[in-house]
């Protein structure tokens, strides 16, 4: 019988955590052709920031070595994009004029950086933090490049940061929000985070944004929304992602935000499915490791012809600095929650409830020992609200199943309920 011929359309981690699935559930149903547009083999992104840092060496990275394709059977062709994808005959078109003929097709094209797009963003100097070029790139830096400004103070852009500082750089970060992780943290933790950042010798500028990029044949400097001038031999631009469609547009998928997929992953065409950072599930776009991981299971699942259903959860959000622990997951705001403070040893928590008196989201800075207790006790939809603020020093069991009129309030001088 011969096997059924897929294609994946993508090399990153996504279409990497497939291959693994598929070989524990459907190991040789497949003829497995992968196609990936960057020249190196597959890697693992999370790691580009402590590689920048030199925690990291190059060999590190990369998932998989050649002999594991081969011992496989698949078929790995890598520096040719997908430029043409015809799904109703079955074929697919690369820029180095390859076909690819498949009976079933898995779009893996990931995301591509978000720039502000305004005066300027072409000149050389400015650029992206987001494949493992741009962190060559970025550890090689000449001694004359200086000063860096990097533009976004989410994960990436502080891990960015951190990684440039530790080169010797002088490094600005600006957030165009109130506070640092902004989507992740509440302006208290976003605080400490900050002024942790500051000690290590990062300028952070916060409620700023960036007008225009100035230079001649090279950036000299940028110009701030208030008319400031801020000299930079180099800009890094870390503002997010945004999925990568225009394949799936061209070839005529259903998209929205990201390529639309169903329970099983699979697009608005027959045999065609996708996953990762390109596809959105419900209203739900991915930018983060652990869904994805869910996703690839899920598809190897439904290729295998087996019974399963894709289903989000909230992941926690980590930063990878060195010497700051933080943990945050779910929302970041409620009308209720409870905190607890250590200026002193830079403590904090804040465990938000919803209306039933369940765990809604946790901001956890410095101390992030009873984070994965907290975020099961979030998973499993528990009302905890009767233990007052004896909560935030650590969730118990023995507490959690006691009556909740026979728990009461602690009367902690640094804990507080709203």
């Amino acid at each position: 019988m011969t096997a059924e011929r897929l294609l994946i359309v993508g090399n990153g981690m996504a279409a990497d955590r497939l291959l693994d699935e598929l070989h524990h559930h459907c190991p040789g149903r497949y003829a497995i052709t992968l196609c990936g547009e960057e020249n190196s083999a597959a890697y693992n992104r999370i790691l580009l920031s402590p590689y920048l840092t030199g925690e990291y060496n190059e060999q590190d990275l990369f998932l998989k070595t050649h002999h594991w394709y081969r011992e496989r059977g698949i078929e790995v062709h890598l520096g040719g994009a997908v430029e043409q994808l015809h799904v109703e005959q079955g074929f697919a078109m690369t820029s180095d004029g390859r076909r690819h003929d498949f009976d079933r097709l898995v779009m893996a094209t990931g995301s591509l950086p978000l720039s502000l797009g305004v005066e300027g963003e072409q000149l050389p100097g400015v650029m992206a933090f987001r494949t493992l070029a741009d962190a060559r790139y970025l550890r090689q830096l000449p001694a004359a490049c200086r000063q860096v400004v990097v533009i976004g103070g989410g994960l990436l852009g502080i891990e960015a940061a951190y990684g440039l500082v530790q080169q010797g750089k002088q490094v600005t970060l600006l957030q165009r929000g109130q506070w640092l992780l902004n989507r992740q943290l509440d302006e208290v933790a976003g605080g400490y985070l900050q002024r942790h950042l500051q000690r290590l010798g990062i300028e952070v500028r916060l409620g700023v944004s960036t007008r225009r990029f100035i230079g001649a044949e090279h950036l000299e400097a940028l110009e701030l929304n208030d008319g400031e001038i801020l000299f930079a031999d180099l800009a890094v631009q870390a503002l997010g992602v945004t999925p990568r469609t225009e394949l799936a547009r061209q070839a005529g998928l259903q998209v929205h935000k990201g390529i639309l997929v169903n329970d099983q992953m699979a697009t608005s065409a027959s045999g065609v499915y996708a996953l990762g950072e390109c596809c959105q599930w419900q209203s739900q776009t991915f930018g983060l490791v652990a869904p994805i991981w869910d996703q690839a299971r899920v598809l190897a699942r439904a290729l295998a012809g087996e019974q399963d259903g894709y289903r989000y959860q909230d992941f926690a959000t980590r930063l990878k600095v060195s010497g700051i622990d933080l943990l945050a997951a779910g929302v970041t705001s409620s009308n209720s929650c409870l905190t607890y403070e250590d200026r002193e040893y830079g403590h904090y928590r804040r465990i938000n409830l919803d209306e039933q008196g369940r765990i809604s989201g946790i901001v956890l800075y410095g101390d992030v020992s009873a984070g994965n207790a907290f975020i099961d006790l979030m998973k499993q939809q528990k009302q905890v609200s009767h233990l007052g603020t004896d909560l935030l020093f650590g969730p118990q069991t023995t507490a959690l199943e006691a009556e909740p009129e026979a728990v009461e309030d602690a009367n902690e001088p640094v804990a507080t309920a709203a």
